[in-house]
This record gives structure tokens, sequence and C-alpha cells, in this order.
């Protein structure tokens, strides 16, 4: 119910777009990109720090754009493998120490926004977080609902600067699909862009996300992901 009620506003939002003209330019562009990405933290209540010995992501986005419209899905994910210092395994009644250990990250982004200028979009953003421990009947979920800002910035016909920032203030923390707390998240991207074609771009910058996990049980958890990455887009025009 939570997450149907904010996809139907943010379908509704994005379907306002389509009573423009019909020769409103439109198009639908595709992304690909490899993130080497480091993922520490801290089990807060415990006082431990936690860090990956090794992990990186793959990141794959679909988007939509008709005039100054546009909505879009990102998925991404990988495998990191932790030594001595890992999350530990928080519940609903306490907290277990882990060690050596694999944990499979999927991160998802539903999005849609309006550009406010040429350069400066606004966006409202569904989020959803898995951390699922492959060795152990154990999964933590994250869902939120959040705003961001993005912004492109043209140095030459060839290269852009790039940024962006999303917050979401208050999300739902699960464990083994039950209810086991809220959370906070942001992330902050910033890259260059570099035209190898009028339709084609390669993307490249420095990616940092953040989540605050805050357990019913009384346990927090913060989890830090920070790397760079290097990817392709292409887009195609429709109209």
């Amino acid at each position: 119910m939570w997450v149907n009620n904010r996809i139907n506003i943010i379908c509704f939002l994005f379907a306002m777009s389509f009573n423009a003209n019909s020769s409103t330019p439109s198009g639908i562009s595709l992304s690909a990109s490899i993130l080497g990405n480091n993922w520490t933290g801290q089990n807060t209540t415990s006082g431990t720090d936690f860090e990956a010995s090794e992990g990186k992501q793959f990141a794959y986005s679909a988007a939509y754009h008709y005039g100054k419209f546009f909505a879009g899905l990102n998925v991404q994910g990988g495998t990191y493998e932790f030594g001595a210092k890992a999350p530990d395994r928080i519940t609903t009644t306490g907290s277990i120490s882990n060690s050596n250990v694999k944990i499979k990250r999927s991160e998802l982004d539903l999005v849609a926004g309006y550009f406010i200028t040429n350069r400066i979009s606004i966006f409202l953003d569904i989020k959803g977080t898995n951390n699922n421990w492959l060795d152990e009947n154990y999964e933590q979920a994250f869902s939120g609902f959040g705003l961001g800002v993005y912004t492109a910035w043209p140095l030459s016909d060839k290269w852009s600067l790039k940024g962006s920032l999303g917050v979401i203030s208050n999300g739902i923390v699960k464990v083994n699909d039950e209810e086991a707390g809220e959370g906070t998240s942001s992330s902050l991207d910033i890259g260059a862009m570099y035209n190898v074609s009028s339709k084609g771009k390669i993307n490249f910058g420095i990616k940092a996300s953040s989540q605050t996990y805050k357990f019913d049980s009384g346990q927090e958890q913060t989890h830090s992901i920070t790397g760079v990455y290097v990817g392709y887009s292409h887009s195609f025009t429709l109209n």
C-alpha cells in the first residue's frame, strides 16, 4: 500500500506532461556502468566498525523524457566480502556479531522529475535496498520515498559536469520481510560526461551513499558506500 500510493503519485505527475503539444520532443536513454566502491559502516550500539575486503557493483538504467518531464528506473547490485569486521545481524530482539561473511547488495530507484531550468531538475524517488547475507538466513531491506536535485553544466561541445543529491528522511527497515524499524538515506553523485557522438556519452565520477537503520530493538547501524564509477549511455529520439 505504501509503495503503491507513491507510485500512483509519480505516474499522475508524469502523465500531466502528455497534455502538451504533440511536437514536444521525447526520447529514451539507456545506460550501464561499473562501480568500484567500498562498503564501510558501524554497528553503533556495539561500538564496532566494519569494512568490506572486496566488492563492486554493476548498474543499469533506463529513462524516458517528454519535454521537461522525465521518468526512469535504475537497478544496481553486487556481492561484498567481509573479514573479521562485518555488519551485525540485527533483529527485533537483539544483535549477533558476524565475521567472514558475503553480503549481496541490490538497489532499485524509480524516479520522476521536471527540469525547472535547462540545467537543473528536481525529482521524486522511490528507493528500495536489500542486503542479503548469502551464508545465513538473514536479509535487511530498506524502502523510502524521497526528493532530489540534478544539474548538468556544459563546459564545451564535448564535456559537461554533472551532479545529483537525493535524500530520504523517513524510510522503513525490514528484517526477513518483517518490519523492524525505520531509517534514512542520502546519496551524492559528482562527475563528468564526454560526448563520443551526438547520441552517446561516457560517464564517470564519484558516488557516495549513506544509510542509517534504527531498529525497534534499540540497535542502530550505519552503512556507507563510496567509490568511483565509469559507464556509457545512449539516447534515442522518439519525436
